[in-house]
């Protein structure tokens, strides 16, 4: 059962409970007994769920982009398959009529990223690396969406 809907049914049977125990003036033993389990059941999953929380933000996501790169090399083809088995990347799209690739990263953080696109830059045949994204000439493009 996922976390969430866990947490959920927990809180549920809880309200349920506490519900019951009004109704019925609470002298119910059996109902107290099921809101002093419920409660502790809460309890344990509200600190597991804070603990996966602190873990989750701990760990930097690691992600795989997409970048553009701009290439000199005469036979543009064969360098780009080079040049992606020397860095574990994949081709996403060989622009034929410009001297362009997109090609797509392993999982990295963003420092990472930073970093291994510096060293793409360096490389011999590289004109520019670039992450993939849309571009925008005008501040509110033409299809009335705002852009941020």
């Amino acid at each position: 059962m996922n976390k969430h809907l866990r947490k959920f049914s927990v809180l549920l049977i809880a309200a349920a409970a506490l519900s019951a125990a009004a109704c019925s003036g609470g002298d119910e033993p059996e109902i107290q007994e099921t809101v002093a389990s419920t409660t502790s059941e809460t309890t344990v999953t509200q600190q597991e769920t804070e603990a996966e929380i602190s873990e989750t933000t701990e760990e930097e996501e690691r992600q795989s982009v997409v970048l553009i790169l701009g290439i000199s090399a005469a036979d543009k083809t064969a360098y780009l398959e080079d040049l992606c088995g020397k860095y574990n990347m994949s081709v996403v799209y060989d622009y034929q009529n410009f001297a362009m690739a997109a090609v797509q990263t392993p999982e990295l953080t963003d420092e990472e990223l930073e970093e291994f696109m510096e060293t793409l830059r360096g490389e011999d045949e590289i004109i520019s690396v670039e992450r993939d994204g849309v571009v925008y000439l005008d501040d509110a493009p033409a299809d009335g969406y705002s852009v941020q």
